[in-house]
């Protein structure tokens, strides 16, 4: 099992504030590539902290997580899947459907449970 926790830079300030386009391109991913999707919600930040957005899906498969800071032109990302989920092609998705670029980022990949992988 993999997770990724990614951080973008020079992000489109429109793009750091459009929750309803990154909520849709993070469902899409998922469902895309087989996961089921329990809950999403997504926020706009701004009222009472810096603008951004928050998003979220709740997978079966683990979660996805998105939250941007627009003045700073930053996204940070979290997916972690589990089971038959490839969470490379989930990352993938969201980057193409977004049109992110990957020379911007910061990519972690967190190897989770190595024990227990045969």
């Amino acid at each position: 099992m993999v997770e990724f926790a990614i951080d973008f830079y020079k992000v489109n300030r429109d793009l750091c504030l459009d929750d309803e386009r990154i909520l849709e391109t993070m469902i899409k991913s998922l469902k895309n590539n087989g996961a089921h999707i329990i809950s999403s919600s997504r926020y706009h930040c701004g009222h009472n902290s810096p603008p951004g957005i928050i998003t979220f899906c709740m997978i079966d498969e683990s979660f996805f997580y998105c939250h941007s800071y627009a003045d700073r032109g930053e996204m940070a990302v979290n997916v972690f899947t589990c089971g038959h989920i490839d969470t490379q092609k989930v990352l993938d998705d969201f980057v193409s459907g977004l049109n992110l670029n990957l020379d911007n980022a910061i990519i972690n990949k967190i190897n989770r449970f190595n024990k227990y992988d045969k």
